[in-house]
Parts: structure tokens; C-alpha cells; sequence
């Protein structure tokens, strides 16, 4: 009998991986990077431009995000302003990098913007995880960051105040990685297919879902999640905070609660995560807005609250 059983899990695991291996293949085929590569240290790190027009509006994913989260944002703002998105390494159509770091983000973003040829002011539109990279580039290149705009996103000191409540914040995180890793070896077999679990955000735009799960269903967007789990403690220690504050900027944030890995009960966490959109937006000066019917991805739900705020900030801007 066991050897039966044998049989038919190491037949199911054979078919799986065929099959994934199969629909994989397929996938790549269809959906084909769109926009240019740069590279970095050997390896290929996508990125879309489009418009014209100064200066040119940046966008900064999320946690395990690509460039296909602003796929209701980017096309509007490029009718009258130059845009540029792009994948962190591992995501997306980016290649892995030898090491998750703070180094290789900021190191694959001035390459981004070098290859684009961005030479002047950018206005730095962040989601989620997002918001700590751009305040990290604010505090580090203060002349060329023009504007800011906030999308439900996490600072330095959202992190900190996180890990203050909860000793285990970024334990729980670490706990997560093994989870995702694991999740990375299954993925070859089809297995989190079936379960329905890429590594890509569940509320996406329905133009462009299928691509996004298609990437988000590859071991190395597993991988690259895990690896950036365990790296958050030092991504948030390496990370300046010192932006330039006088610069328009608007903070955007949810009214739905979510869930999040903090660890905390989804109350106080919700409770924790208010409170420092409500001091970010004091912090720079900024206009305030919870944007009704949203949940963390108000970019996909709610994008033309995020359009309008870019726009808000644009006109805000000193003229020439």
C-alpha cells in the first residue's frame, strides 16, 4: 500500500511540474516584457517610460510589486507628463540579484533613471514600501526630488513604531520567508497554482492580471519575496530619513482595513497604521485625503484619486 502511495504522489509531482513547466512556457511566450532593460551588475532590470513633458513622474512599487501596479495611473499622467516605472529585482521581468540589499535597490533605480536619461527634478509617486525607498532618494538626492506622493505607504517610521509595538515584527517576517521559500519549490510542481497563491498582489488591474500572475507564479518572484522578508530589518536601518519637506506632496491612505504580517491584532495595527499616515502627512505639510471603498492598493482600486494627486502636485510646482 505504501508503495502504491508512493507511486501516485511521485506520478502527481512528475505530471505537476510537466504541466507547469508547460504553462510556464506558454506564459512567457505571451506576455513579453514590455519596455527596455539597463543593466546592472550583469543582470537585466526592466523598466517602462512614456510621455513627455517635465518633470518626469517616478513610480515606486510595494512590497513584491512590479511596474504593472500602475497600470491605471501611468498611461494618464504620461498624456502630459515623462513617466518611468520599473521592476525591483527578482519581480516582474527583472533578474534576481546575487543579494537583496539597500545598495542593489538604489543601485538599480539610478540605473533606471540614467538609462531613461532623467537628468532633472523628479516627482516620486511611493506605494507601501515604496514610501521608505522614496524618502531614502529624498533624503539622499534632496535637489532632485520636486514633489512626493504618498500612496498607503510605510516609512521608516511606520516600521520603527511597528517593531516597537510588537518585539517580534520582524521575526514574524523572517517566520514568513521559510513559508515563501518553501512556497518556491512547490511552485515548480504547479502546487501553488492550485492553491491559488502567486507571489503577486490579489487586487490588480483586470487588463493586465493575467501577466502579473503569470510572473507572479516563477520561483525567483518566491525567492525574491522571501529574501526581501528577511532583508526589511536592514532595509529599514539603512534607510535615510531626512527628506526635504518643504516640497508639495499629498499622502493618500486607505479606509478599508487590511491584514498585515505585523503580528498585532488587526485592530491595533490599523490603529498603529492611521496614526502615522496622519503624522507623515504633518511631517511634510501635505494634504490628507482616506480615500473612500479602499483597501491597501488604492492605485488598482482608486486610481483616480492617485492621478488627481500626482496632478495636484504637479501644479503645485514652481513654474519653469
Amino acid at each position: 500500500m505504501l508503495k502504491v502511495v508512493a507511486i501516485v504522489v511521485l506520478g502527481a509531482l512528475v505530471l505537476g511540474f510537466v504541466t507547469n513547466t508547460i504553462v510556464s512556457a506558454r506564459e512567457a511566450s505571451r506576455y513579453k516584457a514590455p519596455g527596455s532593460f539597463v543593466t546592472v551588475d550583469g543582470r537585466r532590470v526592466r523598466y517602462q517610460c512614456s510621455g513627455s513633458g517635465s518633470p518626469t513622474v517616478v513610480f515606486e512599487s510595494g512590497f513584491g510589486g512590479t511596474s504593472l501596479d500602475w497600470s491605471l495611473v501611468q498611461p494618464e499622467i504620461a498624456m502630459h507628463n515623462r513617466t518611468c516605472s520599473y521592476d525591483r529585482a527578482g519581480y516582474g521581468w527583472s533578474d534576481p540579484p546575487r543579494k537583496h540589499s539597500l545598495v542593489t535597490i538604489r543601485d538599480d533605480f539610478d540605473a533606471v533613471l540614467t538609462a531613461a536619461h532623467v537628468d532633472g527634478p523628479i516627482v516620486l509617486v511611493a506605494h507601501s514600501f515604496g514610501g521608505l525607498l522614496a524618502v531614502d532618494y529624498a533624503s539622499r538626492h534632496p535637489h532632485r526630488v520636486a514633489g512626493l506622493v504618498f500612496v498607503d505607504a510605510a516609512t521608516k517610521p511606520t516600521y520603527e513604531t511597528m517593531n516597537g509595538a510588537i518585539p517580534a515584527f520582524y521575526a514574524n517576517g523572517k517566520k514568513l520567508a521559510v513559508v515563501t521559500r518553501v512556497g518556491s519549490v512547490l511552485t515548480r510542481f504547479g502546487l501553488t497554482r492550485l492553491a491559488n497563491q502567486p507571489i503577486a498582489p490579489k487586487t490588480t488591474a483586470p487588463k493586465v492580471r493575467a501577466e502579473y500572475r503569470a510572473r507572479g507564479w516563477l520561483p525567483s518572484a518566491y525567492n525574491a519575496y522571501a529574501a526581501d522578508l528577511d532583508a526589511t530589518k536592514s532595509y529599514v536601518e539603512g534607510a535615510e530619513d531626512a527628506p526635504p519637506t518643504h516640497v508639495p506632496a499629498v499622502v493618500l491612505t486607505h479606509e478599508t482595513p487590511g491584514t498585515m504580517w505585523t503580528g498585532l491584532p488587526a485592530a491595533k495595527a490599523e490603529a498603529l497604521w492611521q496614526d502615522q499616515q496622519r503624522k507623515l502627512a504633518a511631517r511634510f505639510d501635505a494634504s490628507h485625503e482616506i480615500v473612500p471603498g479602499t483597501g491597501h492598493f488604492i492605485e488598482v482600486l482608486r486610481p483616480r484619486a492617485v492621478i488627481d494627486a500626482i496632478e495636484d502636485v504637479l501644479v503645485r510646482l514652481p513654474a519653469g
